[in-house]
């Protein structure tokens, strides 16, 4: 968050995040739509699950290699 890259956590995180803190209520929103906006966008998801590599055209990185 200190580099020189920029950040963007999509709304829907945000919104989510927002609403667990809030409520105590877990909710459950696709990880996919998610994916589909760091793809559009030609977003790095950062995350440390190899799961993310069968999402063609997806740019991640797992930050604690």
């Amino acid at each position: 968050m200190g580099g020189s890259q920029p950040v963007a956590i999509p709304w829907v995180e945000a919104l989510g995040f927002l609403r667990v803190m809030t409520r105590r209520v877990a909710l459950q929103q696709p990880m996919e739509m998610a994916l589909a906006l760091a793809i559009e966008h030609q977003a790095v998801v950062h995350f440390n699950d190899s799961d993310f590599s069968r999402f063609p055209g997806l740019r991640w990185s797992n930050p604690l290699l």
